[in-house]
């Protein structure tokens, strides 16, 4: 059988049909057959690729992300893979300090061996966890990352965004200016509440 060349997410591979099948859950497969086409420089967008994981039930809701930082679901991990501005600029606490914050590195073996090194609980963890949320300011970078946190051994990866769950209601604390979060090119105003975390202006309008 001829080998094909898939774009997945970041992670770019010359695979044949029966290698993807081997090494791809069938929810995978269904992401890969989104991005099968022979590469010159086409990448599918990040939106089309998102609705098929919320589909695929791979999205966190900011429920289940809270369940995550707050020690009830302690086999799942959520990492922030925005830019160090927008990290900075507003995060989630997790037992008071900034959520952990690995970047999103290039190129794609970059981002691999970061994926599998957090899978390994190498330095950066003292356990490996089994599962894992990768969290983006709209969850597009998050699914376009997908394949590459896939690959990396994890039981199970979902995407999430920080506008999903400022929108929730749900805090942010900021280490320099919260407009440095980016919230605002999507007309979201964050505010600070006597906590010293901000919440959007508008969950703040409604109590």
């Amino acid at each position: 059988m001829k080998a094909r060349t898939f774009v997945i997410g970041t992670l770019v591979a010359t695979l044949s049909a029966p290698a993807i099948a081997a090494q791809l859950s069938p929810a995978m497969e269904t992401v890969v057959a989104i991005h099968q086409s022979e590469f010159r420089g086409y990448k599918p967008g990040n939106k089309e690729l998102r609705g098929r994981l919320s589909e695929l039930g791979k999205v966190a809701t900011p429920d289940e992300i809270e369940q995550i930082i707050t020690g009830a679901k302690a086999d799942w991990l959520v990492v922030d893979i925005r830019n160090d501005t927008q990290h900075n600029g507003g995060h989630i606490l997790v037992d008071g300090k900034p959520m952990l914050h690995v970047g999103r590195e290039k190129p794609t073996t970059e981002l691999q061996a970061k994926a599998m090194e957090i899978a390994n609980g190498k330095e950066i963890l003292r356990a490996a966890p089994s599962n894992i949320v990768i969290m983006c300011r709209s969850g597009m970078k998050s699914a376009f990352d997908y394949a590459s946190y896939a690959a990396a051994g994890f039981q199970d990866v979902k995407i999430a965004g920080i506008l999903d769950w400022v929108k929730a209601c749900k805090p942010l604390a900021s280490a320099s200016k919260i407009e440095d979060a980016g919230l605002a090119k999507k007309k979201i105003v964050m505010t600070p509440h006597d906590d010293g975390l901000y919440y959007w202006e508008e969950c703040r309008t409604a109590q």
